[in-house]
């Protein structure tokens, strides 16, 4: 018996892909790549979006991500940092548009943050009111946060 004759038959997609084609190719490129996880996640430029944030998962040594000028980094991917809370210390979100205040109140879940650092996040429509809620949340952590 051939290996062809012994796979299941699928059903056909039947309707069209919900997907925008460059969300499918951000996707697969944020696979993991095991010689590649450091301490430090720098995403700089980069079309990082929640998705690959699940990779994070089990890691045990990252300490800082950089989020800067990531057009897909919203307030899921922040949530999904809770994977790294017990390691995670250094958090910069920054020229990230689709970064609300109710993303960034995500960062209260990692308790070992000891600098938050923020700028240029055009849709946080209360930073002050943000600030005084993760003080109150991580007393031990340092902030710098702009608008």
């Amino acid at each position: 018996m051939s290996i062809l004759s012994q796979m299941k038959h699928l059903p056909l997609q039947t309707k069209p892909l919900s997907r925008p084609f460059w969300g499918w190719v951000n996707m697969m490129f944020n696979r993991v790549d095991r010689s590649r996880l450091k301490k430090e996640l720098d995403g700089t430029d980069s079309g990082i979006m929640h998705i690959g944030f699940e990779h994070l998962e089990g890691l045990s040594r990252l300490r800082k991500v950089v989020l800067h000028n990531c057009v897909y980094i919203d307030d899921q991917a922040l949530w999904k940092l809770r994977y790294v809370a017990h390691t995670l210390e250094e958090v910069q979100i920054s020229k990230c548009g689709n970064v609300t205040d109710h993303g960034l109140l995500q960062l209260k879940q990692l308790s070992h943050l000891q600098q938050v650092k923020t700028f240029e996040l055009s849709d946080v429509k209360n930073m002050e009111e943000v600030e005084k809620k993760l003080k109150q949340a991580l007393p031990n952590c340092k902030f710098d946060m702009k608008p």
